[in-house]
């Protein structure tokens, strides 16, 4: 059995960023470590060898990354330790998200061999079709054969570029509860931010809250949602034709 370590990070409100996680992973042979930021709120410090693996998966909200999760990732060490790297993204385009998360992991000590950004939208319910399955098993295909051709001699320099495909109309919305609301605390729990108090379930710290969906997802009555009467309006604009995506690799 191979002692290699094949370290996973990822954030992934949806579920999303964690299937394509699956997907990847499972194709890397090794020791495999799982870290999930969504439910562990401190991490204690990882140092991985220039033998071991990397992948990280995050989600982008208006092309950035959720700020909590840098203090996260800051806690992950390599040595010259490989890397592959990718974001799942919708209506706000990936942005600069690939790029400064390259840029993290590298002051990390680790070397981004390869970069990806897929299609997943909350609003468009997107989050896997042929096209983009057929990109996740091509990046995986490049990314293992990179990977074994990697080593501390290893010298090319992953340039990124920033997403040109966000859109400049920009919408901001935060989930909040309906009727239907029991006040179980399910929500309260899963919130990375701590955005929603037990006290008032039904609300949400608008200044706190990231959109993520977590909350939307883990709710067992069904009830958190987004509300906003604008809401309907940017999906059908998201939808719309002149709004078009598809997933990237970059190698």
């Amino acid at each position: 059995m191979s002692s290699r370590m094949v370290c996973r990070v990822y954030f992934s409100p949806q579920g999303t960023v964690k299937k394509i996680m699956d997907m990847i992973a499972k194709q890397f042979h090794g020791i495999q470590l799982i870290c999930d930021l969504l439910k562990t709120s401190k991490n204690e410090e990882v140092e991985l060898s220039k033998d071991d693996l990397l992948i990280v998966g995050m989600p982008a909200f208006d092309g950035k990354f959720p700020s909590f999760c840098i203090q996260q990732l800051q806690s992950f060490r390599g040595s010259s330790t490989p890397a592959v790297i990718y974001v799942a993204y919708g209506e706000g385009g990936y942005g600069t998200t690939l790029k400064e998360l390259k840029t993290l992991l590298e002051k990390q000590g680790f070397h981004v061999i390869t970069a990806a950004a897929f299609v997943c939208s909350q609003m468009t319910q997107r989050s896997s079709d042929e096209e983009d399955l057929k990109k996740i098993k091509e990046f995986t295909e490049i990314s293992k054969l990179i990977d074994q051709h990697f080593s501390e001699n290893y010298t090319e320099t992953l340039e990124l570029p920033d997403d040109k495909s966000s859109p400049k109309r920009k919408f901001s919305f935060r989930p909040t509860a309906n009727d239907a609301c029991t006040s179980c605390g399910t929500c309260v729990s899963i919130c990375p931010v701590q955005a929603i108090s037990q006290k008032h379930p039904q609300k949400t710290n608008r200044w706190k809250c990231i959109s993520c969906t977590s909350c939307i997802h883990v709710c067992p009555a069904h009830a958190r949602g987004f509300y906003d009467r604008k809401y309907e309006r940017a999906r059908k604009y998201f939808t719309s034709d002149q709004i078009v995506k598809k997933s990237e690799i970059f190698y």
